[in-house]
């Protein structure tokens, strides 16, 4: 396969063994994580996101359409209010496939759910995890 220092991160075509990767436009994925993700806007995920998308999440639950999988990541600025994605080091995409990693960004300030009824008390620490998204999918028409 490839490694990401084999992908600049602009726009151009990479040979993966016997297959030809193409590096991901930036726009539409760093509006959707810059913009609406970093600054809470979910009236516009419907831009990036089909209403009955299903997502998949690193805890082993996953969400069906949109308004849940907009309470999810609502739900992540509870404990981390200035919660965010500042940067996108790998994108690829091959035919309909897409996948970019990201860097989520934040200090741990609020009470957060411990999911068994109580909490776990802020620390006041920054932190950053590292995340990617991967999906299928066709161009819609706007």
């Amino acid at each position: 396969m490839f490694s990401t220092s084999d992908v600049a991160l602009h726009n151009r075509t990479v040979v993966a063994g016997a297959d030809v990767v193409h590096v991901v436009e930036a726009g539409g994925y760093d509006a959707l994580d810059f913009e609406v993700f970093s600054r809470q806007d979910w009236s516009r995920l419907g831009e990036s996101h089909a209403p009955s998308i299903r997502v998949h999440w690193p805890d082993g639950h996953y969400t069906d359409g949109i308004d849940m999988h907009t309470q999810d990541m609502a739900a992540l600025f509870a404990w981390a209010p200035d919660l965010r994605i500042e940067t996108h080091p790998l994108r690829v995409a091959k035919d309909n496939l897409t996948a970019l990693t990201g860097v989520m960004k934040g200090t741990f300030t609020q009470p957060t759910p411990d999911g068994t009824g109580g909490t776990i008390a802020p620390a006041g620490q920054a932190f950053a995890l590292d995340m990617i998204t991967a999906g299928s999918g066709t161009a819609r028409a706007r």
